[in-house]
């Protein structure tokens, strides 16, 4: 399964001849988290869930995961918010792993005992990823808002490695967590797991911290000399499509958040909407009594194989299932968003990201003085960061 994880993406980014398919997704499955991260961009309380929209369903689920094996998606992240938090977790997850996909399930370990662990050790995923942000009980308390998230943590890290799951542990490093790094690598390094951390922390359009993040972020002066020499702006090669640099967009990746919409990626709500299960309902409308591919949800599914010759642009209006049709709809809005916008002549396309999420949470439209502005920013702080490595 190593081989599998580590060459993956280059195999299934090799798509014949430049074409994308919707070969890797991530499930939100709930805002909700027993865990108050300040810098999470996702998390909600229960009762403020209402406010933002509605989490879909176990059924409904398992009815997008279904439409999403059906288009050709092979790698699954399950994720939140912290998905473990939905009493109905074990029968979506029993179901996902039905169909096929390799599963990256994201957790913060906290709730990964008991009946849970037992269900997952059975029924294992490619890789459990999760997140270390601090090596005491204090630090944990004033980065997580919780008592004993720690010791909690730790113990969700005994659990897995005793059913022998693979594990990634990720860190963001803010204010609070800065001085305990070192600690946080160590104690990784006890249980003989990698540790990536960054310092990217971005604002949140998708819950309620708003630009509390800015507050968190380490300024590049106050990072060790060791750390200084790991961060860098990359001067990357002008593109004709800026939407390249954006990993999920080249490799084929998209995300349904926790209500039922698809985005490019974690950090955004696209501004037109996309969701594949309204998509499904009008599809079904249109074939009612056809004697179409039913499903065992009832859902009728259009005939796909024309899509897998046609072209990504064809894919668009011949064959694929909601999933599909969504997925495209999005990538060609967001090109063509981009193309109007003049983004791929600008005079700072080497330093600017380009990124569609960055933009979103600064709340600047690509092309716009702003995002010149913001393009560059990041020159003078290259040229600021040069002079005082």
């Amino acid at each position: 399964m190593d081989e599998v994880r580590e060459d993956g993406r280059q195999e299934l980014s090799g798509f014949p001849q430049g074409r994308i398919y919707p070969v890797q997704a991530a499930f939100e499955l709930t805002p909700r988290c027993n865990f108050r991260c300040k810098m999470c961009y996702v998390r909600l309380d229960g009762s403020a869930v209402g406010r933002y929209g509605r989490e879909l369903s176990a059924e409904e689920w398992i009815r997008m995961g279904e439409a999403a094996a059906e288009a050709g998606t092979l790698r699954l992240t399950i994720t939140g918010g912290e998905p473990l938090v939905r009493e109905d977790f074990p029968q979506i997850y029993q179901e996902l792993t039905e169909m096929g996909f390799l599963i990256t399930l994201q957790t913060n370990l906290s709730l990964l005992d008991g009946r849970v662990m037992d269900l997952i050790a059975d029924r294992p995923p490619v890789m459990i990823k999760s997140t270390l942000y601090g090596a005491s009980e204090e630090t944990y308390e004033r980065v997580c808002g919780v008592k004993n998230g720690l010791a909690r943590v730790r113990r969700g890290i005994e659990n897995v490695r005793q059913a022998g799951i693979p594990l990634t542990l990720v860190s963001t490093i803010i204010k609070d967590n800065q001085p305990e790094l070192d600690a946080i690598h160590r104690l990784a390094a006890e249980y003989g797991y990698p540790l990536q951390h960054t310092h990217n922390v971005l604002d949140s359009r998708r819950n309620e911290n708003g630009d509390a993040a800015s507050k968190l972020r380490i300024e590049f002066g106050s990072l060790c000399p060791e750390e200084k020499a790991k961060v860098d702006l990359k001067i990357h090669k002008p593109q004709g499509n800026p939407l390249e640099i954006c990993g999920n967009y080249r490799f084929g990746g998209y995300w349904i958040l926790w209500d039922g919409q698809m985005s490019l990626c974690a950090h955004m709500k696209m501004e037109k909407r996309y969701e594949p299960l309204r998509e499904a309902g009008k599809a079904a409308e249109k074939t009612e009594n056809s004697g179409q591919n039913i499903n065992k949800q009832g859902i009728s599914r259009p005939d796909v194989s024309s899509f897998w010759t046609s072209g990504e642009s064809e894919g668009q209006e011949a064959g694929g299932n909601e999933i599909e049709r969504c997925f495209y709809r999005m990538r060609k809005d967001l090109e063509e968003q981009y193309r109007k916008s003049g983004c791929g002549e600008c005079q700072y396309g080497q330093y600017c990201t380009a990124c569609p999420a960055v933009l979103y949470t600064r709340k600047i439209s690509v092309g716009t003085e702003q995002c010149r502005a913001l393009a560059k920013e990041r020159v003078q702080e290259k040229r600021d960061r040069d002079r005082k490595r």
